[in-house]
């Protein structure tokens, strides 16, 4: 990722409530699936000094494209803390973007890219606040 803080590196885990028929955003049909809550959390590790950004997602969806396999989502996530200068951070973000699925195990555990933006408020400890986003 590249953003506000400089580069970082993140993971997310999150678990989809089962598939629905509907339309993806470039307009293919495809099955959308919603953020069971509760179970959606995301960490960032800034480059330059280690120091981690965690989160939790509270709402999404997920539309697969049936015919490309690209995944379009959407998720709000709340900042509810990290380490170093993130300590005490809180804020709320909200993702867009485009996922792929690269390879997968036999139980559904699945590693891909993703390319989007995260828009928001991060809220220091100190009080400074930081509006931005990263890639």
């Amino acid at each position: 990722m590249k953003g506000t803080f400089g580069p970082a590196t993140g993971q997310a885990m999150l678990e989809y409530a089962s598939p629905s028929p509907g339309t993806c955003l470039n307009g293919h049909a495809g099955v959308i699936l919603t953020l069971v809550p509760g179970t959606g959390h995301d960490v960032a590790r800034l480059t330059s000094t280690g120091d981690l950004i965690i989160g939790e997602y509270t709402a999404g969806a997920l539309c697969v494209d049936t015919s490309t396999g690209i995944q379009f989502f959407t998720l709000t996530e709340q900042v509810t803390g990290g380490t170093g200068r993130f300590a005490e951070a809180t804020g709320s973000i909200t993702i867009t973007g485009t996922s792929m699925r690269l390879f997968a195990d036999a139980a559904g555990n699945f590693f891909g890219a993703s390319s989007g933006t995260y828009e928001g408020t991060l809220i220091l400890s100190k009080g400074e606040n930081e509006t931005g986003g990263r890639d």
